[in-house]
């Protein structure tokens, strides 16, 4: 058996994308530890999401929070925006540990806005994506609640229900 891999196209490459606003989902959150400086830092990761009609679905784009120089607090102030995008209506604003923040934004939905920044490493200049500012999503899942009359199909007639 051969195996030809000429034609295959990887699918979740890691060129940036475009910047601009993007719905997205909160997928991940880990603690790391930078190699440069040994600082802890949080990872956040989120996916583009695929269904809603934008460029880039399912695509991943990475983001961070530094500590704050006073203390062991992540970036307080982006870590609150995060929350007010993912809950704009009487977001939590307290918690016990730093999980029960990550696991309250598990899988919520937002839009990023993606910028592209330049660096350079080895003499090379290098482009990459990183999230600027977060907003409440535009395309929010169907509840009870945010469910408008429009949504509903209308009724059948009554013929021929057995009551």
């Amino acid at each position: 058996m051969s195996y030809n891999l000429t034609d295959f196209k990887d699918e979740n490459d890691y060129d940036v994308v475009d910047e601009g606003k993007y719905e997205a989902i909160i997928e991940k959150f880990e603690i790391k530890v930078a190699k440069s400086s040994g600082n802890e830092y949080v990872s956040i990761q989120y996916r583009i999401r695929s269904d809603v009609d934008q460029k880039y679905g399912n695509r991943v784009i990475f983001d961070i929070l530094t500590k704050e120089s006073t203390g062991d607090f992540f970036n307080r102030k982006k870590l609150t925006r995060l929350i007010k995008a993912a809950y704009p209506i009487n977001p939590p604003l307290d918690f016990a540990t730093l999980d029960d923040i990550f696991n309250q934004l598990l899988g919520k939905k937002i839009i990023i806005n993606v910028r592209i920044s330049e660096n350079e490493y080895n003499g090379e200049k290098n482009k990459q994506n990183y999230v600027y500012f977060y907003e409440p999503t535009k395309f929010a899942d169907k509840t009870l609640d945010n469910v408008k009359d429009d949504d509903v199909p209308p009724a059948d007639d009554d013929e021929g229900l057995p009551f």
